[in-house]
């Protein structure tokens, strides 16, 4: 093998044949081209199949540390018996996983972390010389953000959230990058994570992988007669290393769930994501092929995810099934609600949490959905169904073509900001040459609501430059309405004071109070220009409104927003 450059899984006793397991041979190929700093290259006119992964009784991920070239291979991964309580943990191994030489390292002493303390917002420097660059996961234990609202505004039933944490990326001296700037203020850190950025980038090519997906269904019963949902499903390719391109991977998925099967009570299992980064510096998936997973009313369900990484870019990425045929035969979107069970038929493509400079570029995918904290974005030359926001920063949408994938105020707003997390993004919002399809007439240009509830950090209204968009289902001179005001200005008139007067926190004893947990800080701007087809762009005479500098936009009487 060293004399040939390279390694083949068929040096480690793979067959191929697509019936035989052969997730031990890959799993030996690949910690021998580890240890050797190898390449690894498959034989285009096989078929690998992975269904157990249990070595010594434990499931294990194969470990890939050097360039491998996939080509025209197949990869059949086999879920279809496995779920979360099933006693294997299989569901929940990466059947994949690249990763560094370097395993992350976490500080906890006291007198190291002491010097960070007081570190957060305008912060350039730490005191922390490395001696190499890092990325950086800051933490402190004492306080919480992205506290989630549900059903529930009681004040008991309010969910604080995970504890504080962001990433940053600093040199090894030190200096914090430009490109990561702190999102929050930390009075103290109690804990540091360190991943090593002093690394080669490497290249994953190629690749057809098929899953099977599981039959478990997403709920069950437990002994008490509570019923209770299965755990997400982790059986994809993850990525726990910087500097990594995954690239012409394509993935698809057979067995799951049918809508007829759904509409009688058969549940799939939800899933985690195929393609799966974390804990990364710099990862990009270019000229894949993802494949959105069927929605069951249980748990958001996806083939991307991103979990603590910087620099995430979708590059030439297309979905499988972008379209697809409902039960009458018809085309529709992916994100589309079926008629027969009243829930989306693929809840989106993906989903992330605490990442920082997140891109799709030059992509067809139903959803672009940061949840907790994306800190700047872009998305540039893509279609897309749905944009969903919860963050900071500068986030960019260029050159792209938005399909509303159903009727409905959450699905027919060209923004979605998340409403579980605020409806929040703290900072700029560029929309530049767009070309927008409605599904009917109750159209918003952005879904905006009020909840009186903490989220662990101050929420606030965008600021937004719109320039040169077009809303090509409707006729020019549309009054577009910049958001639903009946789930904002209008629902609580006084959202940005220190109380409110229709949304007050109901207390354990019935009581109600009227403190503003969640005073939402007012846009900056909002600018229109380059509006070749004549559109308004309306919003209330609100008091919220008051200080905005608005250019480009009509402000009507409030009794008049709605007509």
């Amino acid at each position: 093998m060293k004399a040939k450059g390279y390694v083949c899984y068929e040096d480690f006793g793979a067959v191929g044949d697509g019936v035989t397991n052969d997730f031990f041979a890959i799993f030996k190929a690949h910690a021998y081209a580890n240890e050797n700093h190898l390449p690894v290259k498959t034989d285009e006119t096989k078929t690998y199949y992975i269904s157990d992964t249990r070595i010594d009784g434990a499931p294990m991920s194969i470990s890939i540390k050097t360039n491998t070239d996939f080509g025209g291979t197949n990869f059949i991964i086999d879920d279809t018996d496995y779920h979360s309580l099933d006693g294997t943990k299989i569901s929940t191994s990466d059947v994949f996983a690249v990763e560094s030489d370097y395993p992350m390292e976490t500080v906890t002493d006291r007198e190291i972390l002491s010097k960070l303390d007081g570190v957060g917002e305008g912060t350039k420097k730490i005191d922390l010389a490395l001696g190499y660059p890092a990325m950086l996961i800051i933490y402190n234990a004492n306080e919480n953000i992205y506290g989630r609202s549900g059903a529930s505004f009681k004040a008991s039933a309010q969910s604080k959230g995970p504890i504080k944490n962001e990433l940053i990326v600093v040199d090894a001296e030190g200096n914090v990058d430009e490109s990561t700037p702190f999102s929050f203020d930390y009075k103290e850190v109690t804990r540091l994570d360190v991943i090593r950025c002093d690394i080669e980038h490497i290249t994953v090519n190629g690749g057809i992988f098929t899953t099977r997906a599981s039959r478990h269904g997403g709920r069950y019963v437990d002994e008490n007669g509570v019923t209770r949902k299965y755990g997400y499903v982790h059986r994809g390719f993850a990525v726990i290393r910087s500097f990594t391109t995954l690239k012409n991977m394509k993935h698809y998925v057979t067995g799951e769930v049918t809508t007829v099967e759904h509409t009688q009570g058969i549940l799939g299992a939800h899933y985690h994501g195929f393609f799966s980064p974390r804990m990364a510096n710099e990862v990009t998936i270019e000229d894949c092929i993802l494949t959105g997973r069927r929605y069951y009313h249980v748990s958001g369900t996806y083939d991307f995810s991103a979990d603590h990484v910087n620099k995430i870019r979708l590059v030439n990425c297309t979905q499988s099934n972008f379209y697809m045929k409902n039960e009458e035969g018809e085309t529709v979107y992916s994100m589309a609600i079926s008629p027969l069970t009243g829930t989306r038929y693929c809840w989106g493509i993906g989903g992330t949490n605490f990442c920082k400079n997140m891109e799709y570029i030059g992509c067809t995918l139903s959803r672009f959905d940061a949840h907790r904290g994306l800190h700047n974005g872009r998305i540039v030359d893509t279609k897309i169904n749905f944009i969903a926001l919860t963050g900071k920063g500068k986030m960019v949408i260029e050159n792209v073509e938005w399909l509303a994938v159903d009727k409905g105020r959450t699905n027919n707003s060209f923004i979605y900001l998340r409403g579980d997390y605020g409806s929040q993004w703290d900072g700029d919002i560029e929309i530049k040459n767009v070309r927008a399809v409605a599904n009917d007439d109750d159209f918003f240009f952005m879904h905006h609501s009020y909840s009186n509830f903490v989220y662990g950090y101050k929420c606030t209204y965008p600021n937004l430059l719109i320039d040169n968009f077009e809303l090509s289902s409707h006729p020019n001179g549309y009054a577009i309405k910049m958001t639903d005001e009946n789930t904002s200005v209008l629902k609580e008139p006084n959202l940005h004071k220190d109380t409110v007067v229709n949304v007050p926190v109901v207390l354990d004893d019935e009581s109600l109070d009227y403190k503003n947990y969640n005073p939402i800080r007012p846009p900056e701007y909002l600018t229109v220009k380059n509006n070749p087809n004549g559109y308004s762009y309306v919003i209330s005479d609100s008091d919220f409104f008051a200080n905005t500098k608005c250019e480009g936009i009509t402000v009507v009487e409030k009794e008049k927003y709605n007509d």
